[in-house]
C-alpha cells in the first residue's frame, strides 16, 4: 500500500514537473515570439518595403518648407508637453507641469540638430504608418503620443494612446528619442513620458474620446 502510495506521489511529481516545463515553454516562446515580431516590425528591409510607393516628404533632403508638431498629453507623468518645430530651426515649447501654470519658450535649433529630427522621421518610415484601434487590449496611463508633419501638399497625423496603435511602434519612439536627445536646448519636458504603463484585456469604442468597454 505504502509503495502504490509512493509510486502515485512521484508519478504525481513528475506530471506537474513536466507541466510546469511545458508552460514555461509556451510561455517563453510567446515572449520569443512577440520579440521577433516586434523586431521584424523595424527592421530596414520591412520598413523600405512599407514605404514603396509611399507619396511623403523628405524632411532632410534640405528643404525647410516644414512643419512637425510633436506632443505628449493625457498620461501618467509630469505632465504635458507640445513642440512646434518648423524646418528653419524655430521651436516652441509649451508644457503645463501637473499643479503648475503653463509655460511657453521659444528656441533656435542649429541646422544639425533639426537635420538629427528630421533624419529620425525620414530612415523611422513613420509617415508610411497609419494608426489602428488595439483589439482585445488597453494600455492605461500612456496617454497620447502625436506627431504630425505638415509640409506643401501634405499632412498627417501619427498617433499612439491608451486604444490606438501602431504596427511598428518604435517608429514613434524613435523620433520621440531624438527630440528627447535635445532636452539641453529645448528643455526638459520635451523628454517627458509616462512613469509606467500596464496593459490589460478590454476594448475600445471606436470615438474620438477613447472609450472603453472593460473587460
Amino acid at each position: 500500500m505504502k509503495r502504490a502510495a509512493s509510486v502515485g506521489l512521484v508519478t504525481i511529481a513528475l506530471a506537474a514537473g513536466v507541466l510546469m516545463i511545458f508552460v514555461y515553454w509556451v510561455r517563453w516562446g510567446e515572449r520569443q515570439f512577440a520579440v521577433m515580431r516586434v523586431k521584424v516590425a523595424h527592421s530596414q528591409p520591412v520598413r523600405a518595403w512599407r514605404c514603396h510607393n509611399v507619396a511623403r516628404p523628405s524632411l532632410a533632403a534640405g528643404s525647410n518648407n516644414w512643419t512637425l508638431d510633436y506632443s505628449w498629453v493625457g498620461g501618467m507623468g509630469a505632465g504635458d508637453v507640445w513642440l512646434n518645430l518648423k524646418g528653419d530651426g524655430t521651436a516652441t515649447v509649451r508644457a503645463k507641469e501637473h499643479g503648475a501654470e503653463e509655460t511657453s519658450n521659444v528656441y533656435n535649433l542649429s541646422p544639425e540638430q533639426v537635420k538629427r529630427v528630421a533624419t529620425a522621421v525620414d530612415e523611422s518610415g513613420l509617415l508610411c504608418l497609419d494608426p489602428y484601434r488595439r483589439e482585445g487590449y488597453v494600455v492605461e496611463d500612456l496617454g497620447r503620443f502625436a506627431v504630425q508633419v505638415s509640409a506643401p501638399g501634405y499632412s498627417k497625423l501619427i498617433y499612439v494612446d491608451k486604444c490606438t496603435t501602431l504596427a511598428d511602434t518604435w517608429a514613434l519612439g524613435q523620433v520621440a528619442a531624438a527630440l528627447a536627445e535635445l532636452k539641453d536646448v529645448l528643455g526638459k519636458p520635451v523628454a517627458w513620458g509616462p512613469f509606467g504603463t500596464y496593459s490589460h484585456p478590454g476594448s475600445c469604442e471606436a470615438t474620438s474620446n477613447n472609450r472603453w468597454r472593460g473587460p
